[in-house]
């Protein structure tokens, strides 16, 4: 991981809180990964924190978006982020999948990965209540066009 920070650093690529990377992993070989978080936008809802990355592989052109939620409010409510891929049109709509956490201060990982058509993705954090979503905030894309 160190040559990986010097790497970047010298390729001038490491800004505050957003990261280029390359190659990180055989799934995502020769991809590029850009850092996002739902925090401070209008997706974030209190009680919730959800933020990953996304990466497109050279090799397939598949979108993989790793997903981290976490339940940041000691109460008895747990946080649930959804992950909505929109299609070009002409190719299915859209897909929406969600990962939950329950328990101030529990987190949950997981990544997905959608088919080259896509057009963006978005999240949306929400909180739970015994497992049902109850309240969410609003949509902000984390990756592609208009």
């Amino acid at each position: 991981m160190n040559r990986l920070r010097v790497l970047l650093r010298s390729a001038g690529t490491l800004t505050a809180g957003t990261a280029l990377a390359v190659g990180l992993s055989a799934g995502t070989a020769n991809a590029v990964s850009v850092s996002w978080n739902a925090q401070y936008t209008q997706a974030d809802i209190s009680g919730a924190h959800a933020w990953g990355s996304v990466s497109q592989s050279t090799a397939t052109s598949r979108i993989y978006v790793t997903t981290n939620i976490r339940d940041s409010a000691s109460d008895s409510k747990g946080a649930r982020v959804f992950v909505r891929a929109t299609y070009q049109e002409g190719w299915g709509g859209s897909r929406t999948e969600n990962l939950s956490a329950s328990g101030y201060m529990a987190e949950n990982q997981r990544t997905w990965n959608f088919d080259y058509t896509t057009s963006w993705i978005e999240v949306m954090e929400c909180k739970t209540e015994g497992g049902v979503t109850e309240t969410c905030a609003g949509w902000h894309k984390i990756w592609g066009g208009p």
